[in-house]
């Protein structure tokens, strides 16, 4: 079975040192489910790198996008609406309950391949990305 690429994107450049932790234990957890590929990241480097990795690298080249929204990003913005305008490829968006996300993100709910939901914690990502799977087998 062909395993789809999912790339999973979120804010870093500010982000607390324990909110990337967070992510990157999700990450891991997230390679456990057969059905999916986790595209790898590198993390910072000069502009024009980051945006060649980020965009060329990982948005265009991936099948799904997880995106995980607690904290305000414009390139995870710009990530997210290149790989659902550009590329019409299924997205589901992620932010803890009570972290404050953009009112346009939460709009977006449900047109077309784009889902936002709220989560506990960060823990709680990987099955739900598993139900999201689930519900969506035309993903896969």
């Amino acid at each position: 079975m062909k395993k789809a690429k999912l790339y999973v994107g979120c804010a870093l450049k500010n982000a607390p040192r324990e909110f990337i932790d967070g992510v990157l234990a999700m990450r891991e957890r997230l390679k456990a489910d057969p059905r999916l590929e986790i595209i790898e990241f590198l993390g910072p480097g000069l502009p024009q790198d980051v945006y060649r990795r980020d965009i060329h690298e990982c948005v265009e080249t991936s099948d799904l996008m997880l995106a995980i929204c607690d904290l305000p990003s414009l390139g995870l913005g710009y990530e997210m609406a290149t790989h659902v305008k550009h590329h019409k490829r299924p997205l589901l968006a992620l932010a803890r309950e009570g972290a404050v996300v953009s009112g346009l993100i939460e709009g977006i709910h449900g047109e077309g391949p784009f889902v936002f939901r709220r989560y506990r914690d960060i823990s709680d990502v990987p099955d739900m990305v598993s139900s999201w799977l689930d519900e969506n087998p035309s993903f896969l």
